[in-house]
């Protein structure tokens, strides 16, 4: 399936932030098709949906790419040979992901990372 704006507003929007009570900030990573990021945009101010980007220079930002990181790791170790092995693997070395890593992995990017980029004006930290 394509995703257009259409589809990004109907799946991500409306599907899973609007319904969200509270103070909070959607963080978009990334967003570069011109398009997308209009109507984006203009549909979050019509809706009132607080949205900020994050630098595509900046992927460091994203705790989940600590998670990814790890992940690969654990399953290059494991040297799968076939696609069921592979498969194996992943669901094996996601298990082993405990939630005190991801916790971790938040306030990693709270603590440190976010102050590194800032230092770096938005570059790679």
């Amino acid at each position: 399936m394509q995703i257009n704006a259409q589809v990004y507003i109907r799946d991500i929007l409306q599907g899973y932030i609007e319904p969200l009570d509270g103070d909070y900030t959607f963080v978009q990573d990334g967003v570069t098709q011109p398009i997308l990021q209009g109507r984006l945009w203009e549909y979050c101010r019509e809706n009132g949906i607080d949205v900020k980007t994050q630098s595509p220079k900046s992927p460091d930002l994203n705790p989940i790419e600590m998670i990814w990181a790890n992940l690969k790791r654990k399953v290059e170790k494991r040297r799968p040979d076939s696609k069921a092995r592979l498969i194996a693997a992943i669901q094996e070395s996601w298990d082993e992901i405990s939630f005190e890593e991801v916790q971790n992995s938040i306030l990693k990017v709270k603590n440190e990372r976010a102050r590194q980029v800032i230092e770096a004006q938005g570059e790679w930290s």
